[in-house]
């Protein structure tokens, strides 16, 4: 049985948060992807009642610093558990 991988969020240095995977035998590496500014707060919006995301928003004292916009497969998803197509990092 093989163990899965954890998703998690790393601040560096400068104070950027990056996405950073762990392994399985507890090794820590950055993964690929994009570096979302310094935030304190997120925001996650979504399709109608659907369980779909269309964006998360990620603040920093009350000012909204980044936006993550995500696209499906079809458009824009009228049922839960739509295919996501892609994802698109927006700076504020």
């Amino acid at each position: 049985m093989s163990n899965p991988t954890v998703q998690i969020a790393a601040r560096s240095s400068l104070g950027v948060v990056q996405p950073v995977q762990a392994t399985p035998d507890g090794a820590l590496r950055v993964t690929t992807g994009f570096a979302i500014p310094l935030y304190d707060k997120t925001a996650i919006a979504y399709h109608g009642s659907t369980n779909n995301s269309s964006a998360v928003t990620y603040s920093l004292g009350g000012t909204d610093v980044a936006r993550v916009d995500f696209a499906y497969v079809g458009g824009v998803p009228v049922a839960d558990n739509a295919k996501l197509l892609s994802s698109q990092l927006v700076l504020l």
